[in-house]
């Protein structure tokens, strides 16, 4: 079975990288990389191109609103920008 993914390298000035850095220090994202995909996938969202989920991730429920379980923090969208909005604990 061959991979659908393929390595994109991708040079990023230094205060890029450091906001990256910063999402991960506050717990936003586990990694730089997860901050990427999640940044491309709001990019196509406002562009208007749909959304394509992996079959793992339209099975995932959001623990918070039972719904689909979208972004990579394992909520849906809407719970994780009210997470976001709501600031630390």
């Amino acid at each position: 079975m061959t991979s659908d993914k393929k390595r994109v390298n991708l040079t990023l000035t230094k205060i890029y990288r450091d906001a990256l850095e910063l999402l991960v220090e506050e717990g936003i994202y586990l990694t730089t990389q997860e901050a990427m995909r999640d940044a491309l996938r709001m990019l196509f969202e406002a562009q208007g191109i749909p959304p394509f989920y992996s079959q793992e991730a339209e099975l995932s429920e959001c623990p918070q609103c039972s719904g689909p379980a979208t972004h990579p923090s394992g909520l849906c969208r809407d719970c994780h920008q009210a997470k976001l909005e709501a600031g630390p604990p």
